[in-house]
């Protein structure tokens, strides 16, 4: 199990970039329909293996794949009721981590319980005792169609996906967009980091398409949540949402999610074509970058994402 030692913020040991540090933070698991109704299943995910199973009312529960007994695959176990039965001596564990023997005596053991929810047809599972923050999603009163992109493996942490709206420079520099002088970085500690910005596209053909020029801007407020969560807030011309997640792939890389909530009808297209805009070309840069933090002046939004990071837990 990883701990947060107590020197964990200083710069010999790091969180950023930092392969063996898990994060507490909420976590994309596998599409919801591949865990079926009063049935166990046991993923290799967040440098550890974790169970997770369907109750028999259909709520679903996380918790250490390990047996607090003697170490048994509890993927391989039987749902009872609420609780989940491990395969080799029909020890039961319920929904808090609570040990039984097989005569249903209590045990003065406990496993390891994940908060989990589902959202947009996926498992989620926070990595720690209590969810931190929430996920973020798009106003309730909103009439959105959710796009969910297949999962990608990036050759890079998941730290630095995470951090790339933060980069504000390389919206000129990579994705030929003027950017105005007039961003501006808000910091809600401990957790949550948002950048202000605005401009418009040096092409005039995407001008046309997107619907942006020198008197109209393309309007956003992109935000980290935690370390593992990015949410992208289009205000204007079009208003949409779209929510990125990375997590740790099992070869140190990272596997990403993209949960795209776009408008009805026409503007749908435009708020494709805008958002490939804004992230074409990243992808073949972060596969092979070499991540070290030398900040310039102009990183500060970066830089503040990396102090976040830092001084957070892991569990």
């Amino acid at each position: 199990m990883n701990t947060f030692s107590s020197n964990a913020q200083s710069l010999e040991s790091q969180n950023f970039n930092n392969p063996d540090i898990v994060l507490q933070s909420w976590y994309v698991v596998v599409k919801s329909n591949e865990v079926k109704r009063e049935c166990a299943k046991t993923f290799d995910i967040l440098k550890r293996k974790i169970t997770i199973y369907r109750d028999n009312k259909g709520n679903l529960h996380a918790l250490d794949a390990q047996c607090p007994h003697l170490g048994a695959d509890l993927g391989l176990g039987k749902v009872i009721g609420c609780k989940l039965q491990c395969p080799f001596h029909h020890w039961t564990i319920d929904e808090k981590g609570v040990c039984y023997t097989a005569k249903n005596k209590p045990v003065h053991r406990k496993a390891r319980v994940y908060p989990t929810q589902e959202k947009w047809g996926y498992i989620w599972i926070f990595n720690g005792p209590k969810p931190l923050f929430n996920i973020p999603e798009p106003p309730k009163e909103m009439n959105y169609f959710v796009l969910k992109t297949p999962p990608q493996h990036i050759k890079c942490h998941p730290h630095i996906v995470t951090a790339n709206g933060m980069d504000v420079t390389h919206f000129d520099a990579l994705h030929a967009l003027n950017i105005m002088p007039n961003s501006r970085l808000k910091l809600n500690k401990p957790y949550k980091l948002t950048v202000e910005m605005e401009g418009y596209p040096k092409s005039k053909v995407l001008q046309r398409i997107v619907g942006a020029n020198e008197k109209c801007h393309i309007k956003v407020r992109s935000s980290t949540i935690g370390g593992h969560m990015a949410w992208l807030e289009v205000l204007e011309p079009i208003r949409y949402y779209v929510l990125f997640t990375a997590r740790h792939s099992n070869d140190n890389g990272a596997i990403t999610n993209v949960f795209f909530f776009a408008p009805r009808g026409l503007k749908i297209i435009k708020s494709i074509i805008a958002t490939h805009f804004l992230l074409h070309d990243d992808r073949k840069i972060l596969d092979t970058l070499d991540f070290h933090p030398s900040f310039a002046e102009e990183d500060k939004a970066l830089k503040e994402f990396y102090k976040i990071v830092n001084n957070m837990k892991s569990w």
